[in-house]
């Protein structure tokens, strides 16, 4: 596939990179400190010289990084990068779409509205406190919607869902921390 430069920043922009230039922008929540690179995820630092020879370099690391191909969700690119890309080919979906389809699919979820927004987690095995639990072993009351109550040191916060998946992943819940 031969992009132009400008094909290829659209694709990125449309893919939600970010490009940091140094005079501008800061990291990402420390201010005061400049950078120069690209943010998708981990930061990748690059010179401005380099802004399109890095994203071709990922083109060309991963045999086509961004295939050509948009998610059929949310219609970003397929920023391919990971061990099962040829699933997200196949299915025609972005790694964050996956995802979410997944933790659809397992249906194993606790769904909670926190200030407009839904986050996902899931109620995990241990049951007694633990550093090495979610929340560091912080105890939580799971009150479902059903009335069902679930009392656990061991919750996992998948992250907060993306509004195209509300509908397939409603609030079931609200959580109720041992920490007030």
């Amino acid at each position: 596939m031969n992009l132009t430069d400008q094909q290829l920043l659209d694709r990125a922009a449309k893919a939600g990179w970010k490009w940091f230039e140094n005079d501008t922008d800061h990291w990402p929540g420390v201010p005061g400190y400049p950078v120069t690179g690209w943010l998708y995820g981990p930061f990748r630092h690059c010179k401005p010289e380099q802004k399109t020879a890095y994203l071709r370099g990922e083109l060309n690391k991963y045999q086509g990084f961004n295939h050509d191909h948009d998610c059929h969700e949310c219609g970003k690119p397929i920023w391919l990068c990971w061990s099962h890309d040829e699933t997200l080919i196949k299915l025609r979906e972005c790694f964050t779409c996956n995802y979410w389809k997944n933790c659809i699919r397992n249906d194993n979820g606790v769904i909670v509205n926190h200030d407009g927004k839904r986050t996902h987690y899931v109620i995990g095995s241990r049951t007694e406190p633990s550093s090495q639990n979610g929340f560091g072993g912080t105890w939580f009351t799971v009150h479902f919607l059903d009335g069902r109550k679930v009392k656990t040191c061991d919750l996992w916060c998948q992250g907060t869902i993306p509004e195209i998946f509300w509908n397939r992943l409603p609030v079931n819940a609200t959580l109720e921390s041992a920490r007030k």
